[in-house]
């Protein structure tokens, strides 16, 4: 006698097996897997993203408060510390000694650095300018 036998459910054509009803257990934890490996990953990107995203706020603050203290900074040899929110701030404003430089054009070395107090990064700006003139006595 020649038998033919269901690969899907392997079970004879003419016999009685139970229908499939529903999801065997094996098939709830893969999804159950599947679930948790998805929302940990995903918040483990929303957390790099967060980080990410405070640091650019950061470099942004950074960026403006230096940009002003620049250009605000009155025309001065020395140094000026403060603090301003989550910075601290130094400009100070030194004579560039250049060799070979016109003595009739005195430059100085003006330079604004921030240090951020959560991070503890540092962030700095430095130009050159005219000295300011010498009082005349």
């Amino acid at each position: 006698m020649l038998r033919i036998w269901n690969w899907r459910r392997r079970t004879r054509p003419g016999s009685r097996a139970k229908a499939d009803g529903g999801f065997a257990a094996v098939d709830a934890l893969t999804a159950l897997t599947i679930l948790t490996l998805t929302i940990g990953l995903s918040l483990s990107a929303a957390v790099t993203a967060r980080r990410a995203a405070e640091k650019a706020q950061e470099a942004r603050e950074a960026s403006v408060l230096l940009r002003y203290l620049m250009e605000t900074s009155p025309n001065q040899l020395g140094s000026r510390d403060g603090r301003s929110g989550a910075f601290t701030w130094r400009v100070s404003e030194t004579p560039a000694l250049a060799p070979g430089a016109n003595p009739a054009l005195k430059l100085c070395r003006r330079s604004a650095t921030l240090s951020a107090t959560p991070s503890g990064r540092t962030y700095t700006v430095a130009t050159q300018l005219p000295c300011p003139l010498e009082p005349m006595a």
